[in-house]
């Protein structure tokens, strides 16, 4: 008996891989950070073990855990794969009274599971990558508020899983400001950036002495009239370009 599913190799799940690729689960090494929520999470509802589990198509990985009850490796008997496979929270209360996982083999055998909770982490795009879990030996319920704090707390384990990706996203945009940054820097005439509030958000350094604005920095001060053009220096129509960031 599978209490979850191989999942087809359609597009859908094509991308949910790919997104965790780009998380760069396979070859990440264990994040001291996970490490510490999981154990905060755990004495936060009282609960013997707290994972993070993440579902590629064949397993469970777990990234994080409180203790040694774990997820089976195989993806057919994962409660993680079984919120991935429906995009859902799963809640059970007491295993025994569930007529879907009353059989388990991590019910019927070690560690006799009894309550799950489980909510699900999400990639930048909303693909679920796996879930936020916890287990108990004995019967649990989870009211509304409990429920609600362990997906306010998905959402952090998703924002930390995503971090790597965030980080180089900012990166590569850094890098592109930086690289257009140059192009300005050596053209002929000159050219002031404002952002929303007018404020000089690049100013081209060789014609900056033709503008005022308040605060000595060349970016962050607010552009006033220009001043009357230096000798030998020309603001024709064209030589000033402004546009909003």
């Amino acid at each position: 008996m599978t209490f979850s599913r191989i999942p087809e190799a359609d597009a859908e799940e094509a991308e949910r891989i790919a997104a965790l690729s780009r998380l760069g689960m396979y070859e990440a090494t264990r994040d001291p950070e996970l490490d510490r929520l999981v154990h905060m999470i755990g004495e936060l509802f009282d609960m013997p073990c707290v994972m993070i589990n993440v579902v590629d198509r064949e397993r469970t990985w777990c990234l994080a855990r409180s203790s040694d009850l774990g997820a089976p490796p195989r993806r057919e008997d994962s409660f993680s794969a079984f919120t991935v496979d429906h995009d859902t929270a799963l809640f059970i209360e007491d295993v025994h009274g569930s007529a879907a996982f009353r059989k388990h083999p991590l019910v019927t055998g070690a560690p006799f599971l009894r309550a799950f909770a489980g909510e699900r982490v999400l990639s930048l795009n909303g693909h679920v990558l796996g879930t936020l879990c916890l287990f108990d030996t004995q019967p649990r319920a989870f009211d509304t508020p409990s429920r609600q704090r362990l997906t306010d707390l998905a959402r952090l384990v998703s924002l930390r899983l995503n971090q790597r990706q965030i980080d180089e996203q900012h990166e590569a945009a850094k890098a592109v400001v930086e690289r257009h940054t140059r192009l300005l820097d050596h053209l002929p005439e000159g050219i002031v950036l404002l952002d929303d509030r007018r404020r000089v958000h690049y100013c081209q350094c060789r014609r900056s002495a033709a503008l005022e604005w308040q605060g000595s920095q060349r970016s962050g001060g607010r552009l006033q009239q220009p001043r009357h053009a230096s000798r030998g220096t020309s603001l024709r129509h064209g030589a000033l370009h402004a546009s909003a960031t």
